[in-house]
């Protein structure tokens, strides 16, 4: 199934991308929130030498053979300290102080993002730019997950490939109590596809919806969701970099306006125990450079190009190490278990849409496949590099399902 142990992977995964970066930029120190991991280095690691020293953070023992093979396999000396929870922390502080020896970033605005916030006042207008951040010399900067992504779309384009993807945005609306505090009840009893009454949270969505399309997105649905407190708002397909920016707007448009409304949105994947939780489908289409859609083949049982299957047995291949990036919190495997309606096994099907991957039967123009376990508190911009390049892994290699 896709449980897994988050700590162990997300503790390999920083400690691979700490040494790549340090590869490239010399001393350096990170952490993460959600992490189990800190690296230091000790000498400088641009040109490889006898001082070089990588000393590796970590709560799990699993982790000594890999800085074991790390050592063996770059010559790279590796100190793999196991510690203890409570101590953790303190080793999070001392990386934090010695990251101030890191390089000064900057900000590039994208002009292709720039929108005015329609919920400030109308007079002094507000806008809004998502930036890139470049490194002093006007390069960018390799951390940044959005140029993460870009440099996934341009090898996708060398292929021919073009991405799109339409986020299935599911929420929750919780009022507050006279201290100002959360309160993990609702006034509703509302289920799925409700209208008011029942549904008190129509006048939320409604403007929430409003809201985005002054900013120039367009939504394609909305609708009550299962639980009393749930909704959901389906935006409609755009090339991977605009749907990456368009969830975090949307994140921001929603608790903003659901704040107006005085109440509170969230976007955990499990927020109570005893109820749905909440996760962000994406369905997925590839077009080529005339705009046609090369996922569909009408000769196919199931209406899905031979390059269909090969991406979707990409993203199949390598689903367990995606998990980091797509359901990236504790809570997150609060919701991926055994039956519920977030997929736990990893299979797809085209009969039924409770699967990691579902095939739904539709037009030859409209063809997409739906990809069901990211969930909506993810990092867009990383979760689509990764699930991109997964299914483009795939195509190179022609796997199949």
């Amino acid at each position: 199934g896709l449980y897994m142990n988050w700590k162990k992977v997300v503790s390999v995964l920083l400690v691979s991308a700490m040494t790549l970066s340090m590869a490239a930029c010399g001393d350096t120190a990170g952490t993460s929130d959600n992490a189990a991991a800190g690296t230091e280095t000790k000498g400088s690691t641009a040109n490889a030498s006898s001082d070089e020293k990588l000393v590796v953070w970590t709560l799990s023992n699993d982790l000594i053979d890999f800085g074991k093979r790390f050592q063996e396999q770059t010559g790279v000396e590796v100190d793999t300290v196991v510690i203890e929870p409570a101590d953790y922390p303190t080793k999070v502080q001392t990386a934090l102080l010695a990251g101030e020896k890191e390089p000064d970033m900057y900000l590039y605005p994208d002009l292709d993002t720039f929108t005015i916030l329609p919920w400030r006042p109308q007079q002094g207008k507000v806008a809004r730019l998502i930036c890139d951040i470049h490194k002093c010399d006007g390069t960018p900067f390799e951390g940044d997950s959005r140029y993460i992504l870009k440099r996934v779309i341009r090898e996708a384009a060398k292929m021919g490939i073009y991405p799109y993807i339409a986020p299935e945005c599911e929420f929750c609306l919780f009022p507050y109590d006279t201290d100002g505090e959360v309160m993990l009840q609702t006034q509703g009893h509302g289920s799925y596809f409700d209208v008011a009454p029942l549904d008190t949270g129509e006048n939320v969505r409604r403007d929430i919806i409003l809201a985005l399309e002054d900013m120039g997105i367009d939504v394609r649905s909305s609708y009550h969701e299962h639980s009393p407190y749930q909704h959901e708002i389906d935006l409609q397909p755009v090339n991977a970099l605009a749907a990456a920016d368009n969830i975090v707007t949307f994140r921001m448009t929603c608790k903003t306006i659901a704040s107006r409304h005085g109440l509170h949105a969230t976007f955990m994947p499990k927020p109570m125990n005893d109820s749905d939780g909440c996760g962000m489908h994406l369905k997925m289409t590839l077009m080529d450079l005339e705009g046609n859609n090369i996922l569909s083949d009408p000769a196919d049982s199931y209406g899905l190009s031979e390059l269909g299957y090969h991406f979707m047995a990409g993203i199949m291949a390598h689903v367990r190490g995606l998990t980091a990036v797509t359901n990236p919190l504790v809570n997150s495997y609060k919701r991926i278990v055994p039956g519920n309606e977030a997929p736990a096994y990893i299979v797809w099907s085209s009969g039924n849409r409770s699967p990691l991957i579902s095939v739904p039967r539709t037009s030859a123009k409209d063809m997409h496949i739906e990809l069901r376990n990211p969930d909506p508190c993810v990092n867009s911009y990383l979760a689509f590099a990764g699930i991109i390049a997964a299914g483009l892994e795939g195509i190179k290699k022609g796997l199949m399902p």
